[in-house]
């Protein structure tokens, strides 16, 4: 794997903190490499399609950053979150930094086809994609099979999918004017998640072992994150009412999960997240972004506390250290960044100090 020698004691750190075995936090942090090697990947003649050349520039990437701690090379194939929603006949329209789907001017009675369509002209591309990232990481010769991780695609899950038909303020006056509709709709979107997810999960596994998404924590057991921002609009009533139904399907449908906690606005539902047993844990999305580990830790100690495993972002040297003076290390991943490959062996030193050689 490019400029990781030691994937697979990673790859145990990583089993362990699934399991909430680690003694110490994982900790995920890059930075550029000391030796930079001049590579020109060439011009890119297309921002979103030109997958060829996306694949040099990953490559260049990865030879020129350091990997500290638990990090690894990986790519994320995004070509938008909206690919299954696509197949119900959306638009999807891009610009220079994302991509998404069009609203569709009707009410959620009027969508009754959801069948999965295999000529869908967006589907279609997304595989030609994979295939050519796949291919590209795969090296037999390396005794990890591959140079670098492929990771799963982002879907727009649970409601970010349903509202994504008629936006997010329409699907608020359905649930109050057809709730029925919304939870049928629910009910067939995720069905059709379930198979795009599972057709383009089998094609990253093609070469690699595991699987990872754009959180970044690699699992040996194919996992997924569950993402439900629609829900910083809705009360708990309604988050009981609307949502639960789905998100246990879902829980039960991958291996492992971690749910995407979208900022403060999301954790009036944290109490109730924590009660799917089969969730393995949290991500939270560290905001407000001042002093973001001193606000979040004490829903991470929850989180903890329930018997998940918990993930956060640390954007200094001053966040990962308060992080890891006021949590437990058991299944803790800190995901963060220098800018210096001496600032990031820093960060390092600091967690293997900390809890000594062997840990706590």
């Amino acid at each position: 794997m490019i400029n990781v020698s030691d994937w697979d004691a990673r790859r145990q750190r990583y089993e362990e903190y699934w399991t909430r075995k680690n003694r110490t936090p994982i900790l995920h942090v890059t930075a550029p490499a000391d030796h930079q090697v001049e590579i020109d990947p060439g011009v890119c003649k297309d921002r979103w399609y030109d997958f060829s050349y996306h694949c040099r520039a990953a490559r260049a990437s990865f030879v020129n950053s350091y990997f500290g701690g638990e990090a690894y090379p990986y790519y994320l194939p995004d070509l938008g979150f909206d690919v299954a929603t696509s197949m119900l006949g959306l638009k999807i329209e891009i610009n220079e930094t994302s991509a998404w789907a069009v609203h569709m001017d009707k009410t959620l009675s009027e969508f009754t086809d959801f069948s999965f369509k295999p000529d869908n002209p967006d589907y279609i591309l997304q595989k030609k994609a994979l295939d050519i990232y796949v291919n590209d990481a795969r090296n037999p010769e390396s005794p990890d099979g591959v140079d670098y991780i492929i990771g799963m695609i982002p879907f727009n899950t649970l409601y970010d999918g349903v509202s994504s038909l008629i936006g997010p303020e329409n699907l608020c006056m359905e649930l109050y004017d057809d709730p029925d509709s919304v939870h049928r709709v629910a009910n067939a979107h995720f069905e059709l998640f379930k198979k795009v997810y599972s057709i383009f999960e089998q094609q990253t596994l093609q070469y690699q072992h595991g699987s990872t998404n754009w959180l970044g924590v690699y699992s040996d057991v194919p996992w997924y994150y569950i993402s439900n921002d629609f829900i910083v609009m809705l009360s708990e009533e309604f988050f009981q009412e609307f949502i639960m139904e789905t998100l246990q399907k879902t829980v039960e449908f991958h291996p492992r999960t971690l749910f995407h906690l979208d900022g403060e606005n999301a954790v009036r539902h944290l109490d109730a997240i924590l009660t799917l047993d089969k969730l393995t844990g949290v991500q939270v999305q560290a905001t407000p972004f001042r002093q973001s580990a001193e606000f979040w830790t004490p829903y991470l100690k929850k989180i903890q506390e329930a018997g998940k495993t918990a993930w956060i972002e640390a954007r200094h040297f001053d966040d990962l250290k308060y992080l890891v003076e006021h949590l437990e290390p058991e299944g803790l991943f800190i995901k963060t960044w220098a800018d210096t490959e001496a600032e990031a062996k820093r960060m390092e030193r600091f967690v293997r100090d900390y809890y000594g050689a062997t840990g706590r």
